[in-house]
């Protein structure tokens, strides 16, 4: 907004203009969604009023930490007719002082930070710019908000005191729109410019003042108050669009889980069959040697098998297999437990040594504990964050027995470089692909190339039938010592013969496995969506500091979860509120990598991924290119990107 004449003359003789309605109904809509989750939290910036029935506490330094706020005190707005008056860039001050300091006084509290001015700006006679304000009244009791640094001029010597009408004030409580939240809490957005008087005596540009609070009546309690943090540092206003505070995004994203055409009708059946299993536990007249090594699509064609289980179940292995191009597969509770299957099935044995990367979930871990094994945590590729072939080499020993590569987020592991390594070695590969259904690695399915590959069928992945995993293997006897462990094998086991397997219960039920098969049934369609999805915002994000994941050479990635690396000046976390501010879900890598959780730690020392802990202080996630959303969703992550990562 460009201000008139008349209004730029009234600053400079009066000292202050006054702004009451800066911001339209939606935009206060915006800044009033938070609200409850702001006043929820506790912390050193918030001061409960247990003695005020008006307000329930007051909340200090929103500008400082709360996305919405800061982008309304940058608005253009407020920056552009501030920079119009002062005739100067504006830049901003930093500020968490309490404005109700214990010993300010009562007549100035609310801006005793002015005292800051007048030490870091050389302010001598200011004049101040009060740009937006909510009020909710204006009375005896309650501080007025609108008082400006001249009014507090007796505090610091100064002659001719301005005080700001009371009709005025008045004025703009009625043409203001408060933030009220629960409890009575009304928050208000308060933003000021102090102008010095010529000539400046900082080298500093102009700058603008804000608070953000919740004000109440004050006398009260002015004695609980502490001072909080001060900052001194000046930072450059940067160039937001007019439309900032309403979100680029209002709904949220649809999540992975959905009906695909014919859960309804499967499930039924299902109910009605009266068989919701299928599993029974075997024992030794079973013929195991023969149905637990039987190719899973001739299983499929099987009357009944109480150690194979249901129809419904021997089904869906046949059609994982099919898509893995793998003879054999098992399908089980979750990818948790063929993981726990598929090292059993490879002998791990106590104190035998599995190499795996740190970024992946805690059980591609944590499997090799179940049956004694040591984790060994192998860094990463950059680009590709999955296991590096180099790191993985000099990390075997005379006690490693297996490596666990993971296609992360729908990327592939470089695989040829970890089979040579594996041969060389006499490694058994288990690969990870929970989060790769569909991937191909030099045009073979993702889980086909190593012994055994592991799926994912929780309700976060492409297909899902709640929770589920399947195994898939082209070897009869390790598809034989799964299928052992997944539904009670020791129960069969006789002298000389599968005498070292503990079987668990790891079986799917029937109603999973009518789901999943449903499900199955749009893998390539959900597939597509994904790619295209991915691909969109891969075109069209294009930032220097923004780093795409880079495919594994020969592969054909489906990605899962989109990991970029941000190199920006701007911290990563910044960026991530900034992003979430605007409706766009983007987490900030791992919380913890694998080799520092204390589980292993503990158990076997530290571990060293320089490469991952690097990564991951840089990582950004995003994960909602699946299916139902569309290119027009992936329309509204480039605007939020556009607007916060300039």
């Amino acid at each position: 907004m460009r201000l008139p004449e008349d209004a730029i003359r009234r600053f400079d003789q009066e000292g202050y203009l006054l702004f009451p309605a800066l911001f339209s109904a939606a935009e206060v809509a915006a800044l009033r969604r938070p609200l409850p989750q702001i006043l929820a939290r506790d912390g050193v910036e918030v001061v409960r009023e247990e003695d005020n029935g008006r307000a329930a506490k007051m909340v200090f330094g929103l500008h400082f930490s709360d996305e919405p706020y800061r982008r309304a005190t940058l608005h253009p707005r407020m920056v552009g007719p501030a920079e119009q008056l002062v005739r100067d860039r504006v830049h901003v001050f930093q500020s968490r002082v309490n404005p109700k300091l214990p010993g300010g006084g009562a007549g100035w509290g609310w801006h005793q930070d002015f005292n800051q001015w007048r030490r870091f700006d050389g302010v001598a006679e200011p004049r101040a710019l009060l740009s937006a304000i909510f009020l909710d009244d204006v009375g005896d009791d309650n501080a007025p908000l609108t008082v400006i640094p001249r009014s507090h001029v007796r505090h610091f010597d100064v002659p001719d005191a301005m005080e700001i009408p009371a009709e005025m004030l008045n004025g703009i409580a009625e043409a203001a729109t408060p933030l009220t939240g629960p409890a009575g809490t009304v928050v208000f957005f308060h933003a000021l410019l102090v102008h010095g008087s010529e000539p400046n005596k900082s080298a500093r540009s102009r700058a603008m003042f804000y608070v953000v609070y919740n004000p109440v009546t004050n006398q009260r309690i002015e004695a609980r108050r502490a001072r909080h943090h001060c900052s001194t540092d000046f930072t450059p206003v940067e160039p937001l669009a007019d439309d900032c505070l309403i979100p680029a995004r209002t709904r949220p994203f649809a999540p992975p889980c959905g009906i695909a055409g014919r859960e309804r009708e499967l499930v039924l059946e299902t109910l009605e069959s009266g068989e919701w299993s299928g599993f029974r536990a075997p024992n030794e007249a079973d013929d195991l040697r023969r149905s637990g090594a039987m190719w899973s699509a001739e299983a499929e064609g099987l009357a009944a098998s109480r150690f194979l289980g249901g129809r419904r179940v021997r089904t869906l292995e046949a059609r994982f297999a099919e898509r893995a191009a793998t003879r054999f597969a098992v399908a089980c509770n979750s990818a948790t437990s063929a993981l726990v299957m598929a090292l059993g099935a490879i002998g791990i044995q106590p104190g035998d040594e599995v190499l795996v990367p740190p970024m992946t979930f805690h059980a591609t871990a944590t499997a090799a504990l179940v049956w004694g094994g040591v984790p060994v945590f192998v860094d990463v590729k950059p680009g590709t964050y999955c296991m590096d072939p180099v790191d993985a080499a000099r990390k075997i020993t005379p006690r490693t027995r297996a490596m666990i590569p993971v296609h992360l987020a729908g990327n592939a592991a470089d695989m040829d470089a970890l089979l040579a390594l594996a041969r060389r070695h006499s490694l058994k590969v288990v690969e990870d692909a929970a989060q790769a259904l569909g991937v191909r690695y030099r045009g073979r399915p993702v889980g086909s190339i190593g012994d055994i590959g592991v799926f994912s069928l929780t309700e976060m992945k492409t297909i899902t039938c709640g929770e589920g995993g399947v195994l898939v293997t082209g070897d009869s006897e390790l598809a034989l010592r799964a299928r052992l462990i997944r539904n009670h094998g020791e129960a069969a086991a006789s002298t000389g013969w599968m005498d070292d397997i503990v079987g668990m219960n790891f079986r799917l039920t029937e109603i999973q496995a009518a789901v999943a098969l449903a499900q199955i049934e749009a893998l390539d369609e959900r597939n597509a969506r994904r790619h295209a999805n991915a691909t969109f915002l891969l075109n069209r994000i294009r930032l220097g500091h923004l780093l795409p994941p880079h495919p594994e050479e020969g592969s054909d990635p489906i990605w899962y979860i989109l990991k970029w690396i941000w190199k920006g000046e701007m911290p990563r976390d910044v960026l991530a509120a900034r992003l979430a501010a605007e409706g766009i879900p983007v987490t900030p890598g791992y919380p913890r990598l694998l080799h520092r959780h204390p589980l292993f730690v503990r158990r076997f020392g530290p571990a060293s991924c320089p490469v991952a802990e690097s990564l991951n202080d840089q990582m950004l996630w995003f994960g909602a290119v699946n299916a139902p959303n569309t290119i027009r969703d992936m329309e509204d992550v480039v605007r939020a990107f556009e607007r916060v990562a300039r």
